[in-house]
């Protein structure tokens, strides 16, 4: 009898190493890439002008300039049943400072990221004027100090799976470039995620482990309290 307890715990904690040690680390997570299917940047004092074909998007904030960008990207590919881990933005500074100058700086220009519900605005098309509306709340703020450098900002909360994505650049002082998809430097959505399909096949595994566990227990009990009784 005891052998037969012995093999049978041998086995479940087999099957335990298996699945953590194989199984978990190359096949529950996966990260993923996205890349923007549009970007543009809307500014004060030129209301009418597009800038959806330049290779770079601006963010000011200025008493005499003010500067938005938009990014939106598609999340179609995303599984609809993924659970999301993190979600990172991540853009390379062109400049920092006005008319383009490039130069370090003491202390960084802040960039706050935040979240528009439109998802149907045009590259080619949005100016300062048609600018879609978006939240004043701040998903994320990241600081840059010079050129040629990465931000990136935590964007995990807004994230949707199957569904576009338009965020917004804000700046909180000064001003910054960023490359856009027209460039060697696409702004890049970097996901890790989980596909729950997958997590919902290890709770069931774990669940019929735990419930073998109990029962072999309970039968060492019973035969326990049988012996004493005889």
């Amino acid at each position: 009898m005891k052998k037969y307890i012995k093999i049978n715990l041998t086995f479940i904690l087999i099957i335990f190493q298996f699945l953590l040690v194989f199984y978990i680390p190359v096949n529950a997570q996966v990260n993923k890439s996205f890349y923007p299917v549009a970007d543009s940047y809307v500014r004060d004092h030129y209301q009418e002008n597009n800038y959806g074909n330049l290779d770079y998007l601006m963010i000011a904030n200025y008493t005499d300039k003010i500067a938005f960008s938009f990014i939106m990207f598609d999340l179609s590919d995303l599984p609809n049943d993924a659970y999301i881990n993190l979600g990172t933005l991540k853009l390379k500074s062109k400049y920092i400072g006005r008319g383009l100058i490039k130069y370090d700086l003491l202390s960084p220009n802040s960039i706050g990221v935040c979240k528009s519900e439109n998802i149907t605005w045009i590259e080619t098309d949005i100016n300062w004027n048609n600018k879609p509306e978006f939240s004043q709340e701040t998903i994320s703020i990241d600081g840059v100090y010079s050129p040629d450098t990465w931000g990136t900002w935590k964007i995990t909360e807004v994230i949707i799976p199957g569904e576009k994505l338009t965020i917004v650049l804000k700046a909180y002082h000064e001003e910054t470039g960023f490359y856009s998809r027209e460039s060697d430097y696409c702004p890049e959505l970097e996901i890790e995620y989980l596909e729950r399909g997958f997590i919902i096949i290890v709770q069931i595994i774990v669940a019929v482990s735990a419930i073998s566990v109990i029962i072999l227990v309970s039968f060492i009990y019973m035969r326990r309290r049988r012996s004493k009784k005889k």
